[in-house]
């Protein structure tokens, strides 16, 4: 399938390709030449990527390992760096723009909005919410909704709620609550979420780590068996 994308790609596009690998994937990104930045340069000897990662890399916290591309803009699937060379955008930004960069609805709605009032704190009702949590609700078939800014929030919450649920409704002694967790998960960089990592990069020199916390391998249904027979295990995975 993604051969035949790739080739797709090419003959729409007619562009050089370029490669990077990431993730252990090769991923593919479709170049073409024009579209000029304001990005100024201090040495001749670096090119504006070189500059810009240089001064992130010399200023900014190293948590992250990036490709070495330094988007400037978007549009639909496409994205171009600062060189202004153009790509298909694969990642989405993991998903949180899968309906393109820069779609009108959505920037029309935003800009809207953040003209009208800008942020309402939850300290405050407002008239947008109560309408969103009924439709949201009622389009998943929930009793009710959290909304959080991030997945990591989301994660947090859910922690939460799995251990409140345990002592309310299942009994288990106060402080006692097991959550169990699928190795080689990830969904987030908080402490929570690298107590629950099986992952050395994202869990070293962080301890002391969430207690309760357990990790199993998921790899057919024998990562439920069981899992009922422990008073103090509620469910998260």
């Amino acid at each position: 399938m993604f051969p035949r994308l790739c080739k797709l790609a090419r003959k729409i596009s007619n562009h050089h390709i370029k490669f990077y690998k990431t993730c252990g994937l090769q991923s593919r990104f479709f170049t073409s030449p024009s579209h000029n930045s304001s990005t100024s340069v201090n040495s001749k000897t670096k090119s504006k990527s070189d500059y810009v990662m240089s001064l992130e890399k010399k200023y900014g916290a190293h948590n992250y390992k990036s490709i070495p591309v330094v988007l400037e803009r978007g549009q639909g699937v496409f994205v171009w760096d600062i060189e202004g060379n153009k790509y298909f955008d694969f990642l989405s930004a993991y998903s949180a723009v899968n309906q393109g960069h820069c779609h009108p609805r959505i920037i029309e709605a935003f800009t809207k909005q953040a003209s009208q009032l800008t942020l309402c704190s939850r300290a405050f009702y407002n008239d947008a919410l109560g309408e969103y949590s009924q439709f949201i609700t009622n389009y998943f078939g929930y009793p009710r909704v959290l909304p959080m800014n991030t997945g990591v929030e989301a994660c947090e919450s859910s922690v939460k709620i799995a251990r409140r649920w345990g002592y309310e409704v299942k009994k288990i002694p106060n402080n006692e609550a097991i959550i169990l967790f699928a190795e080689g998960n990830f969904w987030g960089r908080s402490i929570a979420a690298v107590s629950a990592s099986t992952d050395p990069d994202s869990y070293t020199n962080y301890g002391p780590y969430t207690p309760n916390f357990e990790k199993k391998a998921c790899k057919n249904s024998s990562f439920y068996d069981g899992a009922n027979s422990r008073r103090s295990r509620c469910y998260y995975t």
